[in-house]
């Protein structure tokens, strides 16, 4: 005996567009699915770090991985990639294709610099910022000339505190940054002193951000990867 289902134009059609969205999604995950996932997570002069699909690859500039990803060119700011023929530009932690896979645990490549030091770029509250990574700084610090222009509010009631630096003592404040970034890792609500005067010339990446990522490193290089 046949089935007989009766239902009006307007039931009909919102089937018919159920079916279609429903074709439409498993069409764009199987085209999504075979797109190499692409991740930028070390930038260099003419040189970059690039994780695709998991593997990591160090690329110099004309150099092509993976098949089709060819380095077009490189800086501390940004990478411009050549992807299936696409020119593709992508800052510190920028990510594109594969979008419907689980996304792996974020990382970030640092690497020495030729003074011997570990720099890289990120943002405070959104503004961009110069790190230098440093182990042996407690907390995230900034003089209070870069925490004002990165919108870090300094209230005379705040808590005062003095910290050594390499000529002596100076007064700090202790505040809490709403926002820090560094490659694809952001943080909320990360402790950090403010000091009065110049110093220090660059924002320190203390061990208020460190103690909460995991890090190692492995000679030149300073991996970071988000807990």
């Amino acid at each position: 005996m046949a089935l007989i289902v009766v239902m009006s134009v307007s039931e009909f059609n919102r089937a018919v567009a159920t079916i279609f969205l429903l074709i439409l999604l498993v069409l764009a995950n199987n085209v999504m699915a075979d797109e190499p996932r692409i991740e930028v997570v070390g930038l260099f002069k003419d040189r970059a770090v690039i994780v695709v699909d998991g593997k990591r690859y160090f690329v110099k500039k004309g150099k092509t991985i993976s098949g089709n990803i060819k380095l077009l060119s490189s800086t501390n700011q940004e990478v411009v990639l050549e992807v299936n023929g696409k020119e593709q530009r992508l800052k510190l932690g920028g990510r594109i294709g594969g979008f419907l896979k689980k996304p792996a645990d974020k990382e970030v490549v640092i690497w020495k610099s030729s003074y011997g030091m570990f720099l890289t770029v990120g943002s405070i509250n959104g503004f961009p910022v110069n790190f230098l990574v440093d182990t042996g700084a407690t907390k995230v610090a900034l003089n209070r000339r870069d925490a004002e222009h990165y919108g870090v509010v300094i209230d005379e009631r705040l808590r005062r505190v003095m910290v050594s630096t390499a000529s002596g003592y100076a007064p700090a404040f202790l505040v809490k940054l709403n926002k820090v970034r560094v490659g694809s890792i952001t943080l909320r609500g990360v402790d950090a002193i403010v000091m009065e005067g110049n110093h220090p010339k660059k924002v320190l990446l203390g061990m208020s951000f460190l103690n909460r990522v995991n890090f190692n490193q492995k000679g030149q290089s300073l991996m970071l990867t988000s807990k």
